[in-house]
């Protein structure tokens, strides 16, 4: 086994342990822990050895938060997108992109 199994193998059962808390929906094996090279919503190359809560650390997604960690519902992205995405809305996600576009000094 090999670390990134290692730190998948970790991952999974620390999100298992806090569904189990909470009562959360979950039924993932290691297979649904699929990393790419590059996190989709923001681009940074992602590194299971970044350290904890880097923003290129991989972090498990839930697409639709509330049906919880279950199979297609869960994807890795980075830490940081998954921090800035944590539990905004859609529409609020683009207020503050239309904010950041209209309030930039130098566009």
């Amino acid at each position: 086994m090999g670390w990134t199994h290692t730190k998948q193998s970790l991952l999974l059962a620390d999100i298992k342990r806090r569904c189990k808390n909470s009562g959360e929906p979950f039924d993932l094996d290691i297979s649904d822990i699929v990393v790419p090279e590059f996190c989709p919503a923001i681009g940074l190359r992602l590194d299971w050895n970044a350290g904890l809560r880097a923003d290129n650390l991989p972090s498990m997604d839930k697409v639709v938060p509330a049906l919880g960690y279950i199979k297609g519902n869960v994807r890795m992205i980075s830490f940081r997108a998954n921090r800035l995405k944590n539990n905004a809305s859609l529409v609020e996600l683009q207020g503050i992109i239309s904010y950041i576009k209209t309030h930039q000094p130098y566009q």
